[in-house]
């Protein structure tokens, strides 16, 4: 049987939409088991955040303003190795899945997606090795 985590699961939310950063704060704060440490409404200020916080997830928008995602994944994935990386998009091509995914993700979650399946894909992310 696994270990079950003590500490919340840390999150920086990375998103231009104010109010889906604050629909997915309320949630994510709502539980027990994980908390919103920083939010970010740019490429620059997620890679500052990961890079000072070291989250154990960032949540992050697949179009998310001031670089392509792919090259911010790899630029988050230098500055905090061990941060999941999980994808908030709308309607992902089975091609940018892939590329993701060669680039690090450790999940996607569709925007959208109800609560208890964004909720277990977050919780997923932060616990697989």
């Amino acid at each position: 049987m696994a270990a079950m985590r003590r500490a919340p699961i840390r999150i920086v939310l990375a998103d231009n939409v104010q109010r889906v950063r604050d629909a997915v704060r309320d949630l994510v704060n709502l539980q027990t088991d994980m908390q919103v440490v920083g939010e970010a409404d740019d490429s620059s200020t997620a890679l500052a955040l990961v890079a000072r916080l070291a989250p154990d997830l960032t949540l992050l928008d697949m179009r998310l303003p001031g670089a392509d995602s792919l090259g911010l994944m790899a630029d988050l994935r230098r500055v905090s190795p061990a941060t999941a990386l999980v994808l908030y998009m709308a309607n992902p091509s089975a091609e940018a899945r892939e590329a993701a995914l060669l680039a690090g993700a450790a999940g996607f979650i569709e925007k959208g997606a109800t609560p208890p399946v964004f909720l277990a894909a977050l919780r997923q992310a932060a616990t697989t090795p």
